[in-house]
């Protein structure tokens, strides 16, 4: 993990993708759960990055800004987390002209707050697997 974000504050482009079978684990992997030990990639890396920036916001990350964005890709379409319209596209034939919502964020705090909202925004429904299954893929995208 630590790698992935130094490469992600030395520039590059760096992803943490979860892939598998439907109660695998992917949400929890990436989200984590309530208690404190819980904590998923996603906010794992977070705290990493704005560690990092706050130890060294002095010298050389004088003019960093941080947004966050967050989409939900479910079925055939396309739906921006962060929009309280969630206005849909269809990836089909506007996906290239999608632009989701980009929120800038100071803190790592502030990104969990959004993450939660993104969250509940969700599309869940129960299955015979799980109670409360995304039935979705999202995708958090956070631009240093």
């Amino acid at each position: 993990m630590r790698e992935i974000v130094k490469s992600a504050l030395d520039g590059f482009k760096v992803c943490i993708f979860a892939f598998g079978q439907t109660c695998a684990g992917k949400t929890f992997t990436m989200e984590g759960g309530v208690r404190e030990e819980d904590i998923g990639l996603v906010p794992r890396s977070v705290n990493m990055i704005f560690q990092h920036l706050r130890k060294y916001k002095k010298d050389e990350w004088t003019d960093t800004k941080v947004t966050l964005s967050c989409i939900e890709i479910h079925i055939e379409n396309v739906r921006d987390l962060l929009d309280p319209s969630n206005q849909q596209a269809q990836i089909m034939t506007n996906f290239g002209k999608f632009k989701p919502t980009e929120v800038t964020v100071d803190e790592a705090e502030g990104v969990a707050y959004l993450l939660q909202k993104a969250k509940e925004n969700r599309s869940v429904a129960a299955t015979s697997m799980n109670q409360n299954s995304s039935r979705s893929h999202s995708i958090y995208s956070l631009k240093i």
